[in-house]
């Protein structure tokens, strides 16, 4: 059984990924107002050392170094737990389940890109982003993993509070860059959310992975 919790954020989830669905489809004028509230946002910020910084972060999340860095994690974990289920939750979060997913989406909304000069290559549609996705899927289940079987509170504080803030900044890079605009990233969030937890109840019922 999922936890209240759970239900509760999957249910708010849920609700802010169809809205932001529905308003990019239907080219609703709330999209463009969170768009535009945020774009300009950020524009201050931008300079030389940040426009490097987040090429670099959000080119670190690109298909091939997800996929080197998913496999080297995953022996990392089987080699520490010993746990095939845990190594495997992981692995097919962090690959198939985030590149599948996106990409049916994205075929089905297909909403071009930002026309404005890209930082960095992006190819196919923009909703909802899939370096959001894939963080959220692959931070996530690490946070899951590392809540079941770090000991130490501190440790755990500290680990949880690192992925937390790396699965922002890959969202944010990609805002950052223009390859995206901000519903696509919170899009992607969400949707990355919901497969998590769908994930867990289909490999671990009981609510624990260990």
């Amino acid at each position: 059984m999922l936890y209240r919790t759970q239900i509760r954020w999957g249910i708010i989830t849920t609700l802010l990924f169809l809205s932001l669905l529905i308003g990019v489809v239907l080219k609703l004028n709330y999209i463009s107002v969170i768009d535009t509230t945020i774009i300009d946002g950020i524009a201050p910020m931008r300079s030389h050392f940040f426009d490097t910084f987040f090429i670099h972060l959000t080119n670190s999340l690109n298909p091939k170094p997800t996929v080197i860095t998913a496999l080297v994690l995953a022996l990392i974990l089987q080699l520490w737990q010993r746990k095939i289920k845990i190594t495997i939750f992981f692995l097919l979060n962090s690959t198939l389940v985030a590149g599948g997913i996106n990409n049916l989406v994205k075929n089905l909304v297909n909403r071009p890109r930002p026309t404005v000069h890209h930082l960095v290559l992006a190819g196919s549609s923009s909703f909802p982003s899939g370096h959001a996705m894939t963080a959220m899927l692959l931070g996530g289940s690490l946070i899951l993993i590392i809540n079941a079987v770090v000991t130490t509170n501190g440790v755990r504080y500290l680990l949880n509070s690192l992925i937390t803030v790396w699965i922002f900044l890959i969202g944010f890079s990609r805002i950052y860059v223009h390859v995206h605009y901000p519903t696509d990233v919170i899009a992607g969030w969400c949707l990355g959310f919901l497969c998590l937890i769908i994930s867990q109840q289909i490999f671990f019922r009981s609510n624990s992975i260990n």
